[in-house]
């Protein structure tokens, strides 16, 4: 067993999915996936990975987790074989260990998708960590985004991590309308006649621009323009 550098799945690496995908493609049948506490949907993927090949699904009542996420996600999309409290997890899994494993399944086309060993459909959508083009494996109960480096994500996952960019790329833009009043403010100063005049009302502008983007960030709402321009 060996752990690897490689494109994030659901933004992070190791990755739960990327453990379960490997062990089921080594291993097959003979694969127990247990998931247990945890934020998001992480492992639910890789738990479609480990059914795929006959493998067997654990996974925490969710009641009894910390963080009933992910426990949860596997629950409502794959196929489980048990769901246990954290004092059966040890009597179970040495019992599961000791019984014979099935055959080994092949993955079907969505499952193949899944773990990029065959194209998805196009999603019309930018990966939000390397800017490629997205494809999408699909059901009637999960949704899984792959582009072509490898970065992956769920819905929620694609959900939260375009979120988080959304930010970063406000922020810049708080920075870029901050630094650039700054250079008209000095502008306005040394310029010539009118030209000074014009440099300080963008200065102004732009403060109220950064101000007004800056108000929606902190707060989570928008200020109305005539309230901004009262800042």
């Amino acid at each position: 067993m060996e752990v690897v550098r490689g494109p994030k799945e659901n933004n992070h690496r190791p990755a739960v999915d990327a453990l379960f995908r490997t062990a089921s493609t080594a291993y097959g049948s003979r694969v127990i996936g247990v998931v247990l506490s945890g934020y998001l949907d992480c492992g639910t993927a890789g738990m479609m990975s480990i059914k795929a090949r006959g493998g067997l699904s654990v996974v925490q009542a969710p009641e009894t987790a910390k963080a009933a996420d992910m426990p949860s996600s596997v629950i409502r999309k794959v196929q489980i074989d048990h769901v246990a409290t954290p004092p059966e997890l040890a009597d179970l899994l040495t019992r599961l260990a000791a019984t014979p494993a099935a055959s080994e399944d092949l993955p079907g086309k969505f499952v193949r998708q899944l773990e990029g060993t065959e194209p998805g459909a196009p999603a019309e959508l930018a990966c939000p960590l390397c800017q490629g083009v997205l494809t999408e494996a699909r059901t009637e109960v999960f949704q899984h985004f792959r582009c072509h480096v490898g970065h992956t994500f769920s819905l929620e996952g694609l959900v939260q991590q375009q979120s988080e960019e959304m930010e970063r790329a406000l922020w810049a833009a708080v920075r870029a309308l901050e630094e650039s009043a700054a250079l008209s403010s000095r502008l306005s100063a040394s310029g010539p006649g009118e030209l000074r005049n014009r440099f300080a009302e963008k200065a102004n502008t732009q403060l109220r621009e950064a101000e007004f983007i800056r108000h929606m960030l902190l707060h989570g709402t928008l200020l109305s323009r005539k309230d901004a321009s009262k800042i």
